[in-house]
């Protein structure tokens, strides 16, 4: 009504953009800092309510009305108002704004095209590719003006410029401390080496918020990876980079779709190194998180908890356990109880790692932290039985015919992962309705049947199998889930129709005669092989040998794996090969020299297994050594377990054991053999 009531008045059309703005202006806004500077008391007298949601939908009406050209309306005044704003966006709002715009205003611009039309009907890789033409080899020759708004190469311009003034930056030596007071600790001073232009200008918070082709899916994704690219061709720093400007020029040539993504990857990998200089400049000034904890405790709220990522809450919650925080650690409890951000487990091994025993030896010294922790953690147990339930196929929801879930050979993974699948199907737990047949889902651990009926059976569940842990070593001669086990369990309980998934952490053979009785019920088996030595090696390529000696570990310590050679010679980080000429060992993954991965694995092989080269003959020793502690969540001096798995001769052992301190004095012995 107000664009209506307007019409053609300038002063109306002013009164418009400075009710948007102002609406829009926030106190943490960069102008907004500019003027408590220049302000005698220090603080800003006028500012908006920095409604986001407005601002944006406004924005995008005033460009409807522009790129439609509506008659009724006076599109050139909503074009100039247009502008007028646009060039006001960051200062009033920051480069979040700056951002969400680019997104909002590309997104109209790529439905207009037909791009998004395309991406359902033929794909995402059909749709990125058309749109190269029309939207970035324009950017390449300067002819933009052509097919995209004014305002939409306005907000590129000054986003590439932000990133260009941060990579600066970075690269300049003028760095002034900052002493901080630690909140409740006056006599402790943090130092912030805090990196400061000469117009006294911080590094910015773009990095947070620039596009790239990794967030979200669908359309957002496709709007995403053309804004990344768009936005970096047009930085002088990705122009002064002759790789860049090499793959950025073969995007003006005609080139086919395969050829087009393959030289998109090429651009993307550059970017991705240009972001990561501006993310961890960002952490290192103490613009993280955990950082601004350190810094000001009071500064974290709800809001910023709830937005964060999670590996930043996950550490920010490490920070308040130490600190015996209890009020920031409700705030972190509150974020996980929004189903919205509850986080489900990345695998069966994390929520080993991470997990927090029901039955705590000090009951005596028990906290309000240590039962916040326990929300945290049903909060995650939940998220992930919603997400194994969304995610499970629908013939796993049949009720018709029965699912066993079963896992038979104690390890706590394989137990943990039965009990999740079997609590996703049942959905009592979860606050699903009861089935009207009881017992559609059974659960075996072991040979006992569990009940899974409510969410506080399943922790309890959990509880058992993670605190039980596996300290023993799993000897050659041992089977896991034996065969019988498997055909009694199939015999007796499987029903016709029904299916078995099976947990183990080895591969089941059944017999001639049990297949063919699977067959003629019409029932299925499963067997879902849970290994963590197998998915390690294959993910930093390992090599197999006559005799393979692997070794996993589950945080950030620098544990070392050493074998001694029959002939004397050592093989540690430091002298990797060992042995003779043909039949010695190699150490080829060594990881965590600066504690890196929170999964990581170690690996020796001898002889050549694929190439029929036989290892030496005689006496090996395996033993391992901490090198060094690395992470926030490891104090020095405390016990780091670890696993190691020896395959020889097509047969396996496992061993458990645990590290403690560093240096020489750590070392433990794993086993020492005859080959």
């Amino acid at each position: 009504r107000a664009v209506s009531a307007a019409g053609s008045d300038p002063q109306s059309w002013k009164l418009i953009c400075l009710t948007i703005i102002h609406g829009r202006f926030h106190s943490k806004a960069p102008e907004a800092a500019a003027m408590k500077k220049k302000s005698k008391t220090g603080k800003l007298t006028s500012a908006g309510n920095g409604e986001r949601l407005s601002f944006y939908i406004l924005m995008a009406y005033l460009h409807c009305i522009v790129q439609n050209n509506l008659l009724e309306l006076d599109t050139d005044s909503a074009s100039k108002a247009l502008e007028g704003i646009g060039r006001l966006v960051y200062n009033a709002g920051g480069s979040r704004d700056l951002c969400a715009l680019i997104e909002h205003l590309l997104y109209h611009e790529l439905d207009q095209a037909g791009i998004l039309y395309l991406q359902k009907s033929e794909g995402n890789m059909k749709a990125l590719c058309q749109a190269i033409s029309p939207f970035l080899v324009p950017c390449l020759n300067g002819s933009e003006e052509s097919c995209l708004p004014p305002i939409l190469i306005h907000l590129l311009e000054t986003a590439a410029s932000l990133v260009d003034n941060d990579l600066t930056l970075i690269e300049t030596k003028n760095k002034e401390s900052v002493d901080r007071s630690l909140e409740g600790h006056a006599q402790k001073k943090q130092r912030l080496n805090l990196k400061i232009a000469e117009d006294g200008a911080f590094q910015s918070t773009i990095n947070t918020f620039i596009p790239h082709h990794g967030r979200g899916k669908d359309s957002r994704k496709l709007v995403q990876t053309v804004a990344e690219l768009m936005l970096w061709s047009k930085s002088a720093t990705t122009k002064t980079n002759p790789r860049f400007c090499l793959w950025l020029g073969k995007l003006s040539e005609d080139l086919s779709d395969e050829e087009t993504i393959s030289t998109l990857h090429e651009l993307q990998t550059i970017i991705r190194r240009f972001r990561k200089k501006l993310n961890s400049s960002a952490r290192e000034q103490g613009f993280s998180l955990c950082t601004s904890y350190e810094i000001d405790r009071k500064s974290i709220n709800l809001d910023m908890i709830k937005t964060a990522k999670h590996g930043d809450v996950t550490r920010l919650q490490n920070l308040a356990c130490k600190a015996n925080d209890q009020g920031m650690m409700s705030l972190i409890v509150n974020r996980y109880l929004d189903p919205a951000k509850a986080i489900p487990a990345q695998s069966m091994y994390q929520l080993h790692r991470e997990w927090i025993s029901l039955q705590n030896d000090q009951n005596e010294k028990l906290d309000e932290i240590f039962f916040l922790k326990l929300q945290v953690q049903e909060a995650t147990v939940k998220a992930t039985i919603n997400h194994l339930r969304r995610n499970l196929s629908e013939d796993l929801h049949d009720k018709a015919a029965s699912n066993i879930v079963a896992s038979l050979d104690s390890k706590a993974e394989c137990d943990a992962a039965a009990i999740l699948v079997a609590a996703a199907l049942d959905g009592q737990c979860i606050g699903e309705e009861k089935q009207e047949l009881d017992d559609s889902t059974i659960l075996y651990i072991g040979d006992e049947v569990q009940s899974i009926s409510s969410l506080t059976r399943v922790m309890t569940l959990l509880d058992r199998a993670f605190s039980s842990g596996e300290k023993a070593a799993v000897l050659p001669d041992q089977d896991p889930a034996s065969t019988k086990n498997i055909h009694n369990l199939i015999d007796r309980h499987l029903r016709p129709g029904g299916m078995l998934l099976l947990f183990g952490s080895s591969d089941v053979k059944l017999d001639q005669r049990v297949l063919y009785k699977l067959q003629d019920e019409r029932s299925t088996v499963h067997c879902h092989i849970i290994d963590d030595f197998a998915s390690r090696m294959v993910r930093e390529k390992a090599k197999v040998g006559d005799i393979t000696v692997t070794l996993c570990w589950d945080d950030r310590a620098d544990l070392d794996l050493h074998a001694i050679c029959p002939n004397g010679n050592h093989i540690y980080y430091g002298h990797r090969q060992g042995g003779s000429v043909e039949g010695g060992g190699y150490l080829d993954v060594d990881m965590n020299i600066q504690g890196e991965s929170v999964e990581p694995v170690e690996n020796v092989f001898f002889g050549d297994a694929e190439k029929g080269i036989e290892a030496d003959h005689g006496k090996y020793k395996i033993y391992v050594q901490n090198f060094s502690y690395h992470g926030d969540e490891l104090e020095e001096g405390v016990p780091v377990p670890w696993r190691v798995r020896i395959e020889m001769d097509g047969k396996i052992s496992q061993y458990y054991g645990e590290c403690t301190g560093s240096g020489s004095s750590s070392d433990k012995t794993v086993v020492e053999f005859e080959y």
